[in-house]
């Protein structure tokens, strides 16, 4: 077991999605993906996924009971608070990734990136977030947990909850931080999207699924960012 936490937020009530999360894509969850993903980088006792009280949420217990992963439910709304609690609950763990459950190919690359930076331990938060530096659904929110556990109590705004990292960008500068952003030639954030929050999102989703053998952990960012390009010429 290593020094590391990954919490993922997953949730069946999306507004423009509903469902999303367990929608079948090759005969498996979406969730399912990432999840994959996750374990070519880390143990899996690493792994949490966190979701909130809603019945409707039992999918996606049961979806984490059946891969032996730990599943904390909490708030609906205040999202922040189950990371609050599980990392209370996780004493030993020093550095927390943050990762959305609709990212279906998230990229290895980008975690081994992530961890290579932390392991510098004067950095306390590592980020693509402000400068845009990867697609959203491949963003990388790295903090050390011991700062997340001494600044959820000054956590005051409705974002700070619903959205837990906000907080930290708006104070980046009391924190030693890292921005990182991608070096692919013809990179831009504008350009490619790799989270899942509408049906067009779900169909190029499975498009690269599709292409990439049902495996995304097996494609490096430079073929997600070529097979999205002919997605686009040929379906849009």
């Amino acid at each position: 077991m290593s020094d590391n936490i990954v919490v993922v937020q997953a949730r069946m009530g999306s507004s423009r999605l509903p469902g999303k999360s367990m929608m079948l894509i090759g005969e498996k969850p979406m969730l399912d993906y990432l999840i994959e993903t996750l374990l070519n980088v880390f143990d899996k006792e690493d792994i949490h996924i966190a979701t909130s009280l809603n019945e409707e949420n039992n999918v996606i217990r049961e979806y984490a009971e059946s891969k032996r992963i730990a599943c904390y439910t909490g708030d609906e709304d205040n999202v922040a608070s189950r990371y609050f609690r599980i990392l209370k609950s996780q004493s030993r763990k020093k550095t927390l990734y943050r990762i959305c459950g609709d990212s279906p190919y998230y990229d290895i690359e980008i975690l081994e990136k992530g961890k290579k930076i932390m392991s510098d331990s004067s950095i306390e938060f590592a980020s693509s977030m402000p400068n845009k530096g990867y697609p959203m659904g491949c963003n990388l929110e790295v903090i050390k947990t011991d700062l997340f556990l001494q600044s959820y109590p000054n956590f005051n705004k409705k974002n700070h909850f619903e959205h837990v990292m906000p907080y930290f960008y708006e104070n980046i500068e009391n924190f030693n931080s890292s921005l990182i952003a991608c070096e692919e030639e013809g990179y831009s954030y504008e350009k490619y999207k790799f989270s899942v929050d509408t049906t067009e999102d779900f169909l190029v989703a499975k498009y690269m699924l599709e292409k990439m053998n049902f495996e995304p952990w097996k494609y490096e960012l430079k073929s997600k960012f070529e097979i999205q390009n002919r997605y686009k010429k040929i379906c849009l």
